[in-house]
């Protein structure tokens, strides 16, 4: 959007900025919203001269408008472990960036930028169906695999996610930026960074060196979130709050763990040949880089009239990682 001028307001003539209310004023939304694999391009570009008007004149008897601009690149999470946690690899970014002299008048103003991998259903990582699948195999024959990882999991295993969430309000000298509500002003940048899987070795193909078994997992995780208002950028509301935020979420980790001589756990008999001289090593690594910033530079004025300025900035991380290695009736090294 380059120096236009899109409102929603019922006035008489075209002084969209200062005429008179006759009605109420409508709603403007711009979304731009990513599905693709590499998970670039959710990105909001508000160019230098802009203006967007959904407000009504100071004590009007009419309903502003809700203004929300929305950067989305999002992906749901791959909803079963095992190879099919590697879907999840990869960055997403989203960005909004309001350039210089635009204005942004409305009741309830709505900016947030969103970026990474998500859950939205809240499926777990465990199947109970697919625990009794295992349990009927024999004795904690998943070695605690989060089924239905432990059926289809690889013994090397490595998820990178990467995600970030930008906004940024001006270019820096003298911006004259107004982003003016009515109603509640709202501007969040939310990332969110989830490598979870497990590696997993309960058969060496290989016979010359068959009672070796591995398995290496690596997860890693990075979500960054930035909020920037420049110098000469004015966020204000009326008769409500202003709240500025960037958030940060982590999941890391998985399990890491070899299983030998698992036929004879299976079958549960003493007469199912194994392998004596089986050594085994399991590795596993997580790790988290996150970063979330709200920074409100020298000149920039964030003003609530009637309610609270929030400034917040929050990051969660949850990570996880288990090894383990099992050798049914007999082994050598683990």
């Amino acid at each position: 959007i380059s120096g236009v001028t899109i409102s929603s307001r019922q006035i008489a003539g075209t002084d969209y900025a200062n005429a008179p209310s006759i009605g109420d004023s409508g709603d403007i939304t711009l979304i731009s919203k990513s599905r693709a694999a590499n998970g670039h391009g959710g990105t909001v570009q508000v160019d230098a001269n802009a203006k967007l008007f959904a407000h009504v004149d100071e004590d009007s008897a009419f309903a502003a408008g809700a203004m929300t601009i929305q950067a989305d690149s999002t992906r749901d999470r791959s909803p079963v472990g095992g190879i099919f946690s590697l879907l999840d690899n990869g960055s997403r970014d989203a960005t909004i960036t309001i350039q210089d002299n635009v204005s942004i008048l409305g009741g309830v103003i709505d900016i947030s930028s969103t970026a990474g991998i998500v859950d939205p259903l809240g499926i777990s990582d465990d199947d109970s169906a697919l625990t009794a699948v295992y349990q009927g195999l024999g004795t904690d024959v998943s070695g605690g695999l989060s089924p239905p990882a432990g059926l289809s999991s690889l013994p090397l295993t490595t998820v990178v996610s990467l995600a970030t969430a930008t906004i940024e309000i001006g270019s820096g000298d003298a911006s004259n930026v107004l982003i003016h509500g009515s109603g509640r002003v709202a501007i969040e940048s939310t990332a969110t960074a989830r490598a979870k899987g497990d590696a997993l070795m309960w058969f060496n193909p290989i016979k010359a060196i068959q009672q070796f078994g591995f398995a290496v997992g690596v997860w890693i995780v990075k979500p960054t979130s930035t909020v920037t208002v420049h110098d000469g950028v004015t966020v204000r509301s009326t008769s409500d709050e202003v709240d500025i935020s960037a958030d940060t979420n982590t999941l890391a980790g998985g399990a890491a763990r070899v299983a030998q001589n698992l036929e004879s756990q299976v079958l549960n008999s003493e007469n199912v040949p194994n392998n004596p001289n089986n050594m085994a090593l399991a590795v596993g690594v997580g790790y988290t880089d996150t970063t979330a910033i709200v920074d409100i530079r020298e000149g920039a004025a964030v003003i609530a009239d009637a309610g609270n300025v929030s400034l917040t900035t929050t990051g969660t991380e949850d990570v996880g990682v288990s090894t383990l290695t099992r050798s049914y009736k007999n082994g050598q090294v683990g």
